[in-house]
């Protein structure tokens, strides 16, 4: 039953036109013109189309000069303009760390983890360095990022000046199925180059000063440790400071199983939170604070808090819109939200375009932008009297209303989807309220001995009722679907029918046609999962010794060379989500393994430490060394380093059955 009201008109409000939201045109030309300028495509041809698009204009302007057509075009021409030089002029320069070489480096520390963990992440800024074939560099000013023992990770902090000996090298991928793109990710960050050393690697040569942020970090962390168990020290880290490097595996896995990731990685949710409390809890005192000083006080304190987190793009663009928004209401402006949106990541595009590379930049717009133009018409679909059904159902709404832009982007990128999200989502908005208050209420009270150690039992315990639940969700049967692997194509195919349905039930309101293309979404992704999981083949890994996995759409058979326990784990948790199937695991220093089916065989050996391969008639050697003799009649299999090999595993390589 359609049901039109003040929400239904705010909705029509948000139609695409270039008087009522003209962001949507300028966001649209920014990105057409830095994804330009990411393609490289040559500065000849884009002038050639910048004239042509001029043509365009100036000859609508002649034939047809009452329609104002030609100044849209000129419009367009503007802005994507500007997105190409802006991505031209902030890209990412190639590093100087082109190999792997031993430098020396003056750095300065920018980011360091300190969690207890064998390798502790962090980010320096190398000014100077020299090796054996250069002297000491002018200032290079290029950030790397490095890996250090814990008890560097506590000895040095943000802000320090050392000098490093270590070897640097560029940041590759490995190409093994189901990895993370550490290239492209590291790349956004205007980082291209890492380094592991240790206390012996380096000296400092000046510390750092007083530094307010880093004060109030330690000051949180330290409350946290003082007042939390140890099993809650992880997310009340990844809820409150971003940092997701205290979360221990288990925790991880269970909140990506369940769809609730998002609410360990701060956004949306938590700054509309922090603004709601802080503005509700001034608002108790009306004569001291009126509702324009008490939203401008919380402003200033989300604003602050994302300085304090180092501004990570979803906090930033949740910064922004609030702000925006909040200073739309007061002055009676615009409240299109759409325009609104979209003016926000204008802005975050011209101050950093590789923002639009960014995962959690896109999944962050393209979850608000189903919200926006999806959740109204949606609630109002159905006409509800009982007040915790309807509750339920506009929460439910919204979830669906986030989820239909989102969910082509979690398949091209995580290749699994959390079946379930609905019921974690409605769980997730029940608690995130009753988590994030009372732990934002710890923190402003925490040096009160009384009050925090009262808080601190309730954030405790909010955590667990919190972590009993998404793990429940997790151990739900089928909780998570695995096995999608979508190229760029794909990704666009299917946020076209996403579009399509939008267009058809919500602005022509065709629900029998929008049902149609819902039929031809869920085909074409069952379709495309079904092909990637009756794929049979042999992968050969690239990792640090010899190891492979037989894949027949049901079991991975997986064979090592004593590999160790955390590499074989993570190379089978990635393979996993894009093979699904049950895992066997097998060791071939402790035997012999020979596999066969009707129409293929595969032979895995080891004798006298020297590894054999046969796939069907074609028999391998796996050379763990480089070897200048001759090639025998026997074709090799090289690891990552081997060069005079057959096959080289320095990526993945698939026997295709």
């Amino acid at each position: 039953m359609h049901v039109i009201g003040e929400n239904e008109k705010n909705h029509e409000k948000a139609g695409l036109s270039m008087k009522t939201t003209p962001f949507v045109f300028i966001c649209s030309a920014l990105i057409i013109g830095t994804l330009c300028s990411e393609q490289n495509i040559a500065i000849a041809f884009w002038n050639l189309a910048c004239i042509s698009f001029l043509i365009l204009g100036f000859t609508l302007h002649l034939f047809r000069p009452k329609d104002n057509l030609h100044y849209f075009i000129y419009f367009l021409f503007l802005f994507t303009q500007l997105g190409f030089i802006n991505s031209h002029i902030q890209k990412t320069k190639d590093t100087s760390f082109t190999s792997p070489q031993s430098y020396t480096t003056q750095c300065e520390i920018i980011e360091i983890s300190s969690n207890g963990k064998k390798w502790n992440k962090g980010i320096a800024l190398v000014k100077k360095y020299t090796n054996k074939t250069k002297k000491l560099s002018d200032e290079i000013n290029e950030k790397i990022l490095f890996y250090t023992d814990s008890f560097s990770s506590k000895t040095i902090n943000e802000g320090d000046l050392i000098e490093l000996k270590s070897q640097i090298q560029p940041i590759l991928n490995k190409g093994n199925p189901g990895e993370f793109n550490a290239v492209s990710f590291w790349q956004n960050k205007g980082i291209r180059a890492l380094t592991f050393f240790t206390n012996l690697d380096y000296q400092i040569l000046s510390c750092a000063k007083s530094n307010l942020k880093h004060d109030v970090k330690t000051s949180v962390l330290g409350d946290f440790q003082k007042w939390l168990p140890k099993k809650h020290l992880g997310m009340s880290i990844a809820l409150f400071l971003g940092d997701k490097s205290f979360l221990n595996e288990e925790i991880r896995n269970a909140f990506s199983a369940a769809g609730a990731m998002h609410l360990l990685a701060i956004s949306g949710l938590h700054i509309g939170l922090f603004v709601w409390i802080i503005f509700s809890f001034l608002r108790l005192a009306p004569k001291l604070f009126t509702r324009r000083i008490a939203l401008l006080l919380s402003l200033i304190f989300v604003w602050s808090y994302a300085f304090l987190i180092d501004f990570p793009p979803s906090v930033l663009r949740s910064v922004l819109m609030f702000s925006i928004l909040s200073i739309g209401y007061s002055v009676k402006g615009s409240k299109n939200q759409l325009n609104i949106l979209f003016f926000s990541a204008s802005i975050l595009l011209l101050y950093n375009p590789m923002y639009l590379k960014d995962i959690g930049f896109q999944l962050s717009y393209s979850a608000l932008i189903g919200i926006t133009l999806c959740y109204t018409p949606l609630v109002n679909s159905v006409k509800l009297n009982n007040r915790i059904i309807k509750y339920t159902w506009s929460i439910s709404a919204l979830c669906i209303s986030a989820q239909l832009f989102t969910f082509p982007l979690v398949l091209f990128y995580f290749h699994q989807f959390p079946n379930y999200f609905l019921i974690t989502n409605i769980g997730v908005a029940l608690f995130s309220g009753y988590v994030i208050g009372i732990g934002l209420l710890f923190l402003l009270t925490a040096k009160i001995t009384i009050i925090a150690n009262l808080l601190g039992v309730l954030f405790s315990f909010s955590l667990t009722t919190l972590t009993l639940f998404v793990r429940k969700i997790e151990s739900l049967p089928a909780s998570v679907s695995k096995g999608f692997e979508l190229n760029i194509y794909d990704l666009l195919y299917l946020f076209l029918i996403c579009v399509g349905i939008y267009w058809l039930l919500f602005q022509k309101r065709k629900p029998f046609a929008g049902g149609i293309l819902m039929v031809i979404l869920a085909f074409s992704i069952s379709a495309k999962r079904f092909q990637q999981i009756n794929h049979k083949h042999l992968v050969l890994f690239n990792a640090n010794k010899f190891s492979c996995a037989y894949y027949d759409s049901k079991n991975i058979y997986f064979f090592h060379d004593n590999l160790k326990k955390n590499k074989i784990t993570t190379l089978l948790k990635d393979y996993n989500t894009v093979f699904p199937g049950d895992i066997i695991i097998s060791n071939i220093g402790e035997s012999n393994y020979e596999l066969k089916s009707k129409k293929h065989s595969i032979v895995i050996n080891k004798n006298n430490k020297k590894i054999n391969l046969a796939v069907d008639d074609q028999n391998y050697e796996i050379q763990y060394r480089q070897n200048l003799e001759p090639k025998s009649k026997i074709k090799t299999i090289g690891m990552p380093w081997v060069e005079n090999s057959n096959i080289r595993l320095n990526k993945a390589y698939f026997f295709n059955f």
